[in-house]
């Protein structure tokens, strides 16, 4: 089934849309004609509230809290906003996103996720503009469970790994052969020197081991990317 709408609306299970959301939606695409995207204002609501040393990761559990003010996201300063409370402008996703993405998310045991970022980099590659608009407010439950050393330190992995394919997609193809000996480089340096600083705390705080493994996957993202890209290749 093909969405025929001319907004279209990404809610997960765990998504509680405010009542007022796909008005609010549907104001900002008809006041904002280039916008291919919008993002929600985004509020956790915990069934087990984070302690303060977890507080930094909050934002990779697609919460989005930037403010009263609509805004443009810039994807080279900050990145893109996640799917969770997206709505994006139909004929900007189906002229502009490619019916495959090499970022296929969180699929069996695999903690790869940014296929959303991946999609909208198209979106705004095409020209459309990306924004937040915090009229659209949505809660996301958080369960216990997802504040875990586990699935939070496997999280970070996913978001690692996914880091040099986002990368590139952001340059220029001249550019990408210079940048890929850099990106190695300086993300060798910041692994050694966090390893240095805080090896001695990794198995105890829970904060360090997310960050290391993060950077860790960072790190070797260039090169698992290319071998899960030859894997695909072969098996078809």
């Amino acid at each position: 089934m093909e969405a025929e709408g001319e907004i279209v609306g990404f809610l997960d299970d765990d998504n509680l849309p405010y009542a007022t959301w796909i008005l609010e939606a549907y104001k900002f695409i008809q006041e904002y004609p280039q916008a291919g995207a919008i993002a929600s204002q985004i509020h956790g609501d915990f069934e087990v509230e984070p302690p303060e040393s977890l507080k930094s990761l909050v934002f990779y559990l697609a919460i989005t809290e930037r403010g009263d003010k609509p805004h443009i996201f810039e994807p080279r300063r900050k990145g893109f906003p996640p799917s969770a409370g997206l709505v994006v402008r139909r004929d900007a996703w189906k002229v502009s996103v490619p019916a495959q993405l090499f970022l296929v998310g969180r699929v069996g045991n695999s903690m790869i996720g940014s296929e959303d970022a991946e999609a909208l980099f198209y979106i705004h590659k095409a020209g459309w503009e990306i924004w937040y608009n915090p009229a659209m407010v949505v809660d996301h439950v958080i369960p216990a469970w997802r504040l875990e050393r586990s699935y939070l330190v496997n999280l970070m992995r996913g978001v690692g790994l996914a880091r040099f394919y986002l990368r590139m997609l952001l340059l220029k193809a001249w550019q990408r052969p210079f940048a890929f000996f850099v990106y190695i480089v300086n993300d060798f340096r910041k692994l050694l020197v966090y390893f240095v600083r805080n090896y001695k705390v990794i198995k105890s705080d829970v904060l360090v081991a997310c960050e290391m493994k993060r950077l860790l996957s960072t790190f070797i993202s260039p090169f698992y990317l290319f071998s899960l890209k030859f894997t695909n290749k072969s098996a078809n």
